[in-house]
């Protein structure tokens, strides 16, 4: 893992902010400013109240996240930290390794944006994407050892025949540089590799109640 540049995100975290006061509007639990620690971008939920209140939270409390980091080989690592039931030590388990960076923010951004719309009571895009596929702009392929590397890191105890049938190689047809590697269960986000920033804004907006202000 290498520090994260900071100048990579400026678009992500402006969106970000969007989707953010969009949360609180509708009630859902508050996200904090994401913030850049220990060469990490981090997208917490629910940490700064719980912090205030007994700083030991942030080693031991509930919240959880979200975590971009780049790789030494140049790549966007889209972490989930997690303090699971009964388990004995937060838990981060990786999701999904991007070529661009914008494409991690944008997974972030969908996650979050997807958790506001069912709270609200609209369907998941999520659920639509899988519904649809994936369609003719995203090929979908078996993962190398080398494309695998970052998972193999975690999982140290898998082989790498094991670790194949966790997840998945996407590809952007047009521009096959524009890829990601990520667990089958999240494949219905990949449609992101697809979209601008615009573009998934207005998808992830469509149904949404008026908010203050509008």
């Amino acid at each position: 893992m290498t520090d994260i540049d900071h100048t990579d995100f400026d678009e992500v975290l402006s969106r970000f902010e969007h989707w953010r006061q969009l949360a609180a509007q509708f009630g859902a639990k508050p996200y904090d400013a994401p913030d850049f620690e220990d060469g990490r971008l981090n997208f917490r939920v629910d940490y700064a109240d719980q912090v205030a209140k007994w700083p030991a939270a942030r080693e031991q409390g509930d919240w959880g996240a979200l975590i971009i980091e780049s790789t030494t080989g140049g790549l966007f690592n889209v972490v989930q930290s997690l303090w699971h039931e009964r388990a004995p030590k937060r838990q981060e388990s990786l999701e999904a390794v991007f070529s661009r960076a914008e494409d991690a923010g944008k997974y972030v951004i969908s996650r979050v944006a997807n958790g506001i719309r069912v709270r609200v009571g609209l369907d998941s895009l999520a659920i639509t994407w899988e519904e649809e596929g994936l369609g003719n702009e995203v090929t979908r392929s078996v993962p190398t050892d080398q494309d695998l590397t970052e998972f193999a890191m975690r999982n140290p105890r898998l082989t790498f025949d094991k670790l194949r049938e966790f997840p998945a190689k996407y590809r952007l047809v047009a521009q096959p540089e524009i890829c990601a590697i990520a667990l089958n269960r999240i494949e219905p986000y990949m449609h992101i590799l697809t979209l601008t920033f615009d573009q998934l804004d207005a998808l992830l907006e469509g149904g949404l109640p008026p908010t203050r202000g509008t």
